[in-house]
């Protein structure tokens, strides 16, 4: 048996013992209490009941007992509890009515024989029961309170099985009455006639052994079960007393009547009675050592004969309860629903493990400690079982057999045949080894023995009938876990007693496996328990209820594993072995799979049915039969689930299909349609091709993998880009798959023939037009990623590609745009294409013949194209291209020389600028440095294309980032970098040229527009301006501006650009000898609000005030200067013949050279130096620019920020400070920005002046005379034409004013005010 057995044994609770053990059945709750947790159990509440003999009718309890078998097992009383170390005293106890149906027994004359010594008192403490004067002196001797405990009586005299006192009462029945006659209708008391010396009666329960008159029988029998479990049991003495008493109840109750009654009267004593055995069966100690075990064929004296006895008399008791039991079945209809309690059911599983021979911990008790096998106990025990006049396996069998005449009705009263059937395999087990020993004499074996084999199998025929009969029934008495359990069992029932007989086990085999060719003798047995079950099973699966087909597929797939582990994994015949055929060819004949996993199934069934299916695969029998059958399912089905649970199904087999199998799976995945492919189909799908590279990957093949994989990803993905107007998200999933997939695969195939194929198949789309042609350009894009070169040489060398797919691109364009197909798809079309055109593009160029370059420019960069996101996409990959070029390209060239410069302004997108910029990079690439000697302009190839996106670009986003991009160029790029510094400044020079050139030239232009007349050659002609023409000089205008002033600013941030300051020069040291001591001279000099660093130089202390002011005068290159030493000026042309020494000047600290500026207005700029050649050229440009502050406001006002950002020109500086300047000059009428630049240089001379600290008053006054008339000229501020810009040029009339004002002395503002 199961190794689970010893569980369920230590938990022989029947509901637990079917948990731990598969071939357990389930229990009533009054089943028997966890062997293991007996200590527990023994510690629970007990009834007390009385011992019999009372008048009344009313029992003392604990709490109600059930009276039927579903009944809780009764607890231990409360006063006393069994532990480890002996009795324990408790208090609590509750005293309630027992149930009235339970009856008290009447009194009757008992004779007793001889005086009965006392019983002991259970309720006193163990050690007082240890310590009586009257203990047998055997079986009491003085322990400690840890020790085990032992069993004590109060009796005068030890009783021992040499004594000449009684080992027990002497009981002898005494028949007073025919119990068996009417007695006017009463009913006679369930007493014994016990016959004594003193001629009193007794009634029998009262001699329950170790009955003390203050306990109940439950309270008794639990105490005897913690001595039988954990005590010492002395020399036997209480096994010999339980087996006399059991002996006299059972042969007192030989009549029906007398049995009935006893057991109704003390119902929860019997039916708690099985935990005394248990607990005995559960024994894992010894016994004491005084309990003698001899070898078993030694009698006298030996306990373990003693224990042997007892059994047999359990065995007996069991029966005559299952007796009972049938007695009420036969009393019962099967048709009733009334309910029925039977009393056998706890006694026959407590005798299942007294006829069992293993893993029970009894006797691995008797071997450990005593070195004696059981097995004969337990043959003996199972001998008197089945020995006449007991007959025990026909009295359980027959028990069974009604039992099942129920089931169809009552379900539930299925498992209390379980016990039944497992006894029956107990005895085949027994029966086995008798067969085994006597293998040559079997004559010598016991009749009774030699046909219990056949006895079992039509003990086996009468439950398979009903088995078979009730499957179909609703309910079914097969439902529930019981089912498998109970076909378990009966199929090791059939195969034990066929291991048992070979003569049965040929009928057997002949009767249920019929002709089967690899069978040979030995294996009979198994082929007989497998193929009634398989039959079983099928029945299950193809007529019964969903609950039972369920249970059948559960079980099927469970034996079939089992199968595979016992007989291809541990024995060398391996899938070869009989068993493994039969089954496989079973699943084949009766067409299982087919079933299972058909149309009309269920999910829950196919989800089980993986190791069905995988059965056949590692048996090698699968074949494209059940595949067929298999995929009939997926393709017909209407039931997702179904679907999904037979994808399922088939994904798990996967590890264990041949090469073989799994390419026909791969075919049959090709047969269905496009809108199959969900998500679950995907994840098959990705399953599938893994496990096919994996296999063949594996087997390290040289060919090249088989093409179904290969045919499935391109048709896939030539038909899911073919649904143009309905692009779905399961379709983009596809065709991720498909693409991922191929990819894949590429490394093991296709083979060459099988490309050309390919290639030929998709190009026929292409030049056909047909709808599927953008998955056949997807698909030559996958495998050209494999071999780009060669296979698109390929291609278009022989198969004309590039034609065709251009041609096919316009007319892909044009129907799209007719359609109106949505983005998401145009931009799936858009990218296959452009992949395959930048393989022809990048490798095979020269087939772009120049009319189909023309045609392709204008379907995918110019106005051809579908859109700004396609646009986007076409230049992009026209990017790639020309980053990956290695050589020159002639469709690329033609691109950047012609298709580019003809671009209309108003498609020119990021796109184009990204594409510009790397046409500077590509062109420039190949350029050779210019030497350091070389001044001439730099020419940077490419940049035209970017001054044309400056200058026309519509979008204003792309003109700043393309002025961005030619600053950067002409700053930052490798070529700048490389030149000399006067070829860089020469090239800047030019580009500020260009810039002045471009404003002016669209300044003449807008003056001419708004003129509304230009020169004819004869006379003026009027012309008309659109307003697109005055738009794009504006634009050309606005954008010249302002990249010359992002050039400007990007220079001054650029260090390198910018002029190094001019240095000090250092002070030169006297050439003559110092004239005194050496002293060190520290000073400081000033400018206006500027100084220099602190300076010294070192001379003689008996030089000059003269030799100092000169060398200050040449140190700081001040004319003159004003010295302050000490915190006082000193004039040093006053004092300069006296020494340094006598000026002590040594003392004066640092010296303070301030800088005396000349009586004039400042107005001159030296621009020669300091400044950098960009805005030097700048101001040579300056006339240009400050005549532009006379156009329209909006321009001028542009060119006014830009001019502002530069020091005044000369040239208005000296107007502006010139008395005899007019008016009318400063403040041009009409030209508000004019005047503004002569305010703001005005206000910048003053400034200049004040930071000198030598105020020209002249200046000053001029100045201020102009503010005041322009204030009272109120034309100036009129003539602009928003409100803007008359504030801003009244605030800095008002601003230039009050600065002159302020900048003069107070005694200046009376002749003001006059």
């Amino acid at each position: 048996m199961d190794k689970r057995d010893v569980m369920a044994l230590d938990s022989v609770n029947s509901s637990d013992s079917l948990q731990h053990n598969p071939c357990e059945a389930p229990s009533e709750p009054g089943g028997p209490l966890s062997m293991e947790e007996s200590d527990n159990s023994l510690k629970r509440k007990r009834p007390r009941l009385d011992s019999g003999g009372r008048a009344s009718g009313i029992m003392s309890t604990e709490r109600t007992i059930a009276t039927s078998s579903s009944s809780e097992p009764a607890p231990l009383s409360p006063s006393t509890a069994l532990t480890e170390h002996g009795l324990v005293q408790t208090d609590e106890q509750t005293n309630i009515d027992f149930p009235s149906h339970v009856r008290t027994p009447s009194k009757v004359t008992i004779n007793v024989r001889a005086p009965q010594p006392g019983i002991p008192d259970l309720e006193q403490n163990p050690k007082d029961v240890l310590s009586a004067p009257s203990a047998r002196p055997d079986m009491s001797a003085t322990r400690e309170s840890s020790s085990p405990l032992m069993i004590t009586t109060n009796r005068s005299a030890t009783v021992s099985p040499s004594s000449t006192q009684p080992r027990s009462p002497e009981i002898e029945i005494a028949e007073v009455e025919d119990i068996d006659s009417d007695n006017d209708g009463s009913e006679w008391p369930s007493v014994v006639n016990v016959i004594g010396e003193d001629g009193q009666g007794t009634n029998l329960m009262d001699h329950f052994p170790c009955l003390d008159r203050g306990q109940t029988l439950l309270d008794t029998m639990h105490w005897l079960a913690g001595i039988l479990e954990k005590g010492d049991l002395g020399n036997g003495e209480v096994i010999l007393e339980l087996t006399s008493w059991f002996n006299a109840y059972l042969n007192y109750t030989e009549r029906p009547t007398r049995r009935l009654k006893l057991l109704e009267d003390y119902l929860p004593f019997w039916m708690e009675l099985p935990h005394l055995f248990e607990s005995l069966l559960r024994r894992r100690h010894p016994f004491g050592p005084h309990f003698h075990v001899y070898p078993l064929t030694v009698v006298e004296g030996n306990c373990a004969r003693f224990i042997e006895d007892l059994l047999k008399v359990y065995a007996r008791l069991t029966l005559r309860l299952v007796q009972m039991d049938i007695h009420i079945l036969e009393q019962s209809s099967p048709t009733e629903n009334s309910r029925i309690e039977f009393y056998s059911h706890r006694y026959a599983q407590t005798l299942n493990y007294v006829t069992k021979t293993v893993d029970v911990p009894l006797w691995s008790t008797f071997t450990k400690h005593y070195n004696i096998s059981t097995s004969r106990i337990v043959a003996a025990v199972a001998d008197y079982f089945l020995a006449i006049p007991l007959n025990g396996f026909s009295c359980v069998s027959h028990f069974a057999a009604l039992l099942f005449k129920y089931i169809c009705n009552r379900p539930s009263l299925f498992h209390h045949a379980y016990p039944a059937m497992q006894i029956t395999k107990n005895l085949l087990g027994i029966a086995s080894n008798k067969f085994t020993t006597c293998r040559d004499d079997i004559l010598s074996i016991p009749e009774r023995w030699r046909n219990f084999p056949r006895e079992a199998v039509r003990f086996f025929r009468a439950m398979d009938s009903e088995i078979q009969t009730s499957i179909q029934r609703v309910p079914s008495s097969l439902s529930g876990d019981f089912s498998k359990e109970l076909v378990n069992i009966m199929a090791s029932l059939l195969i034990d007693s066929a291991h048992t007989d070979r003569t049965l086990a040929a009928s057997l085999f002949q009767e249920i496996v019929g002709h089967f060719e690899d069978a040979r003798p030995e294996y009979y047995a198994d082929l007989i328990g497998v193929s009634w079950k398989l039959k079983l099973l099928k029945k299950y699966v193809t007529e019964g209820r969903m609950e039972l087909r369920v249970q059948g597929v559960d079980a099927l797939q469970s034996d079939l594993v089992a199968a595979f582990n016992k007989y291809a994994r541990s024995n060398e015949v391996g899938i070869n072995h009989p068993v493994m055929q039969y089954l496989a060819s079973f699943i084949l004949e009766n067409k299982l799979v087919d079933y299972i996993v058909g149309i009309d199934s269920h999910p829950q069934l196919i989800a089980r049915s993986a190791n069905i299916v995988g059965f056949l695969v590692v048996t090698f029998k699968y074949t494209s039969h059940e595949s067929d059958a298999i995929w009939h399912t997926v393709r017909t089905s209407q039931d997702p689930r179904v679907v999904a649970s037979v994808l399922t199904m088939l994904g798990s087999i996967f590890n264990t299909c041949e090469y073989g199998v799994l390419i026909y799976l791969c075919k049959k995945l090709n047969e269905l349609p496009l809108h199959a492919f969900d998500a679950k189909m995907i994840e098959y799908g990705t399953l599938l091709l893994q496990h096919i590279r994996d296999k063949f990957s594996n087997a390290r093949r040289e060919e090249q993998l088989d093409t179904p994989p290969y045919d499935l990803c391109i048709r896939l993905i030539r038909q899911a880009a073919a649904d143009e107007g309905k692009f779905a998200a399961n379709v983009d999933a596809v065709s991720q798959f498909a693409l991922g997939e191929l990819a894949h695969l590429l490394q093991w195939g296709p083979s060459e023939s099988d490309r050309k194929l390919i290639y030929k198949e998709c190009i026929r789309d292409i030049a056909e037009k047909t709808p599927n042609a953008t998955g056949s350009i997807c698909a030559i894009n996958a495998l050209l990623s494999q071999r780009p070169h060669s296979d698109t040489a390929l291609l278009t060398e022989e198969l004309d590609l590039a034609r065709l797919v251009v041609d096919e691109l316009a007319v892909s364009v044009q129907r799209q745009r007719e359609k109106g197909v949505p983005s998401l798809v145009r931009n799936y079309a858009v990218s296959a294409r452009l992949d395959l055109l930048y393989n022809i593009i990048l490798y095979e160029p020269a087939t772009i013949k120049p009319e189909l370059g023309d045609v392709m420019w204008d379907s995918l960069w110019g106005k051809g194209a579908l859109g700004e996101r396609e646009r986007e996409l076409a230049w992009t990959k026209l990017i790639n291209a020309l980053d990956a070029l290695e050589k020159p390209n002639n469709f690329l060239n033609r691109c950047i020389t012609v298709y580019l410069p003809q671009l209309d302004p108003s498609l020119f997108t990021p796109g184009v600028l990204t594409f510009s910029q790397h046409v500077v990079d590509y062109q420039n690439r190949s350029m050779v440095p210019r030497g350091e000697g070389d001044q001439d302009v730099i020419e940077i190839m490419g940049v035209e294309q970017v001054w044309r996106l400056i200058l026309t670009a519509p979008n204003e986003s792309i003109g700043v980032s393309a002025i961005k991009l030619l600053v950067g160029i002409y700053l930052d790029s490798p070529i700048i970098a490389k030149a000399s510094a006067a070829a860089v400044d020469a090239t800047h020079i030019a580009v500020v040229d260009r810039c002045v050139r471009q404003l002016t030239s669209a300044a003449s232009k807008l003056r001419a527009f708004s003129d509304g007349t230009t020169s004819g050659e004869d006379e003026p002609m009027v012309i008309v301006v659109s307003d697109a023409e005055i738009y794009a000089q504006e634009l050309y205008f606005h954008r010249s501006l302002s990249f010359l002033k992002e050039i400007i600013f990007g220079m001054r941030a650029h260090p390198q650009y910018s002029p190094p300051l001019k240095q000090q020069p250092e002070i030169p040291q006297p050439a003559t000898t110092v004239k005194g001591d050496p002293i060190r001279i520290r000073y400081q000099g000033f400018t206006g609000n500027s100084q220099t660093a602190i300076r010294d130089f070192v001379i003689g202390d008996l030089e000059t005030a003269k030799d100092l002011n000169e060398r200050l005068r040449d140190s700081t290159k001040f004319s003159r200067f004003n010295l302050i030493a000490g915190g006082q000026y000193l004039n040093l042309d006053a004092v300069e013949e006296r020494t340094l020494r006598d000026l002590r000047i040594v003392n004066k600290g640092l010296l303070m050279v301030k800088k005396i500026e000349a009586a004039n207005t400042g107005v001159e700029m030296d621009y020669s130096e300091g400044v950098a050649a960009v805005e030097l050229e700048i101001s040579k440009h300056f006339d240009d620019l400050y005549d532009l502050l006379g156009l329209e406001e909006k321009l001028a006002h542009e060119i006014f920020d830009f001019i502002i950002s530069f020091p005044p020109e000369n040239k208005i500086r000296r107007m502006v400070v010139d008395k005899t300047t007019s008016t009318a000059m400063i403040f041009p009428k009409g030209q508000p920005y004019k005047a503004l630049y002569c305010i703001n240089t005005l206000q910048i001379c003053l400034k200049e002046q004040l930071q000198r600290g030598n105020q020209n008053e002249h200046f000053i006054s001029h100045g201020v005379k102009l503010m005041l008339s322009a204030v009272m000229d109120t034309s100036i501020i009129e003539a602009a034409s928003n409100h803007q810009l008359k504030m801003s040029i009244a605030t800095s009339i008002v601003e230039c004013l009050l600065a002159f004002l302020k900048g003069n002395d107070p005694p200046l503002f009376a002749s003001f005010s006059s």
